[in-house]
């Protein structure tokens, strides 16, 4: 999977994080105490980590037994192969690939894009599987927010802003 990235403008720059100001609340309606529009810049800002390198951030989706959607959001080196072991940690898992996004900094991406989807108030409450024993987290329900071709929009916006470094939003 090649892409060929370019970055954003400071005009674009600008109109990304007015974006997402704009879109999502201040705080978690069920997270207020600790998930913030104000953690998430910091999160921005935060330079990647020693460990952090390029690679994918992932969308995956099942259809649940009640018919709901549940996603996941993740980063891998190679997203073919993280869903074949997905579906060997978990045997009731049918998760499909359905967008992958090549950035930088894909394990800072990756808790930008949790953090985003945890003030939006569509985090999925962690639980224990009943079919394989793990306690599974970070998979959230995008269909209010456009499914997910609108969470790939968003995850693509924070890309972006991640890809360029550390951000200064003072200069903004």
């Amino acid at each position: 999977m090649s892409t060929v990235y370019t970055p954003l403008s400071h005009r674009q720059l600008v109109a990304a994080l007015t974006y997402i100001d704009a879109i999502l609340p201040s705080e978690s309606t069920r997270y207020s105490r600790i998930h913030t529009k104000n953690e998430l810049y910091a999160a921005l800002a935060r330079p990647p980590s020693a460990a952090d390198g390029p690679g994918y951030v992932y969308w995956m989706e099942t259809e649940n037994p009640d018919g709901s959607i549940e996603s996941k959001a993740g980063f891998s080196n190679d997203p073919d192969r993280r869903l074949i072991e997905w579906g060997r940690q978990c045997y009731r898992s049918d998760f499909e690939l359905i967008t992958v996004i090549p950035t930088l900094h894909a394990r800072k991406l990756e808790r930008v894009v949790h953090k985003f989807f945890k003030i939006a108030d569509l985090w999925k409450e962690p639980y224990c599987c009943e079919s394989c024993s793990v306690y599974h987290r970070e998979k959230f329900e995008v269909d209010d927010f456009g499914g997910i071709p609108g969470a790939t929009n968003i995850t693509e916006i924070l890309r972006d802003l991640v890809d360029l470094g550390r951000l200064e939003f003072t200069d903004l």
